[in-house]
């Protein structure tokens, strides 16, 4: 016999199981997937970074507390760049191309420089006198204008002669022109500046010849040399350069009342010309020129520029000329030495890429030296050089060694002597002297002006080398 026990089965009536009710079997089948979501987010959660304090999802995350990735990328493709390193002040003082030698006039008398601090005196044809000169842009030749009594009195034959670097005689151009007697005499405190302009250019070994009187001639590399015809309307020639494409020459003319213009001539048109305006007067009636030089890259020329009515023999502003577009660029004023300072002297490198320059300041009418300096003519990038206690800078070189300059001493108690000491600032390293000469005046047996040059450090007794004269710049 089974017994039934009513009691649970009242029970089951009254409480039915939950796993045998559909509703409730679906809440606990809710209940557990929504436990297993939260399970799931905690897990992702406390794997993942750390948690931030963000109250919106549009909040910026919180960086602190965060591990970092470091990541290596490599491309095969684009290279990484290499930044461009600041110009080095001390790459204006390397010019690409320049000689390892120059040529100067002291005293009546032709020398040449290396340097290395070396020197030599060229010796001239006998009889004669020289009145201009200009080197090959190596260096290995120097043209010389010599002078002869011409067959009028007061008048001076014209001679050119080709020397190399020891002196030897490689060509003689006779009689290229005739050198009239002074107009009359130089206007004190003005520089009358040189008779006889030579210059030599850099193509094909062209020269030229010029005089303040006007005349021009150009002697071609081979062949008879050419006149070149030009209306000066008065105007004197102060300065004379060859275009370096070789197909012009600029000219800086003044007037009488000497205001100075800068202005070109063309050296392949057979017909008389007037010479075109470039800067100065001719351009600006307000400012005259004073000084010019071009840039080897052609187009380019730096000039000088002082108000018109001064003194155009020195000093005023320094201006980079685009001969094409006629636009200008200041480069100095001088300012910085005060407000009587101007540009006494610059002089462009081989290779177009610097300019170095000397300011001064003007003391009555002295110009004494204050600094020389050398700066880009790319960018702003400018390098002081020190010149020491000199009152004068009297020639500015670019040589293979770096940038040479010299400075007048008057020896005391010998009126008329002096000394010329060069300098050079190489690329790397201190100024240094490279150079001396002394100039005697008035010692028995030898010229009224007669240079000896000894390298530093040779004793005074030692062999004599002769001086020379000035190029560009």
């Amino acid at each position: 016999m089974f017994r039934v026990n009513t009691l649970s089965a009242r029970r089951s009536r009254r409480h039915p199981d939950p796993l045998t009710t559909p509703r409730r079997a679906h809440r606990l089948v809710a209940f557990a997937c929504l436990s297993l979501v939260l399970i799931l987010l905690a897990s992702c959660g406390s794997s993942g970074s750390t948690p931030d304090d963000r109250s919106f999802a549009n909040d910026p995350a919180k960086q602190h507390n965060q591990p970092t990735a470091t990541l290596t990328v490599t491309s095969t493709d684009v290279p990484t760049p290499t930044p461009t390193p600041a110009p080095s002040p001390a790459a204006l003082l390397r010019p690409r191309g320049a000689a390892p030698r120059f040529y100067v006039a002291v005293g009546g008398q032709l020398l040449t420089i290396t340097d290395q601090g070396t020197a030599r005196r060229i010796d001239l044809p006998q009889q004669s006198t020289l009145l201009g000169f200009d080197w090959s842009p190596n260096g290995e030749q120097v043209a010389v204008a010599i002078g002869r009594p011409g067959k009028k009195k007061d008048e001076t034959a014209v001679s050119l002669v080709v020397l190399d670097e020891e002196g030897k005689t490689v060509r003689t151009v006779p009689d290229v022109l005739i050198l009239p007697a002074a107009r009359a005499t130089p206007t004190p405190g003005t520089n009358a500046g040189a008779r006889v302009m030579v210059d030599w250019g850099l193509v094909g070994n062209q020269l030229a010849v010029a005089t303040d009187a006007g005349a021009l001639v150009v002697i071609p590399a081979s062949g008879k040399p050419k006149p070149v015809a030009t209306d000066l309307k008065g105007q004197t020639i102060r300065v004379m350069r060859i275009s370096p494409q070789g197909d012009a020459a600029a000219l800086l003319l003044v007037d009488g009342l000497q205001r100075g213009t800068v202005a070109s001539v063309s050296l392949v048109d057979a017909k008389p010309q007037a010479p075109k305006p470039l800067a100065g007067y001719g351009v600006d009636t307000r400012y005259s020129a004073t000084a010019f030089a071009w840039v080897p890259d052609g187009r380019r020329m730096l000039y000088t520029q002082a108000a018109a009515g001064d003194d155009p023999s020195t000093g005023g502003e320094l201006y980079l000329l685009d001969t094409k577009t006629k636009e200008r660029r200041l480069i100095d004023t001088g300012g910085r030495a005060g407000p009587s300072a101007g540009i006494t002297a610059f002089i462009p490198s081989p290779d177009a890429k610097t300019v170095a320059y000397v300011i001064g300041v003007n003391q009555g009418a002295t110009w004494i030296a204050n600094s020389l300096w050398v700066r880009s003519l790319r960018d702003s990038t400018q390098l002081g050089v020190p010149i020491g206690s000199a009152e004068s800078v009297d020639g500015l070189w670019w040589t293979a060694g770096g940038l040479v300059w010299a400075t007048r001493i008057t020896e005391p108690g010998a009126a008329g002597s002096y000394q010329l000491v060069f300098f050079q600032q190489p690329p790397e390293g201190n100024v240094h002297e490279l150079l001396r000469v002394t100039v005697k005046r008035g010692v028995a047996g030898t010229s009224p002006a007669s240079p000896v040059a000894f390298p530093v450090g040779t004793p005074a007794g030692g062999p004599a080398a002769t001086p020379a004269s000035t190029k560009r710049g």
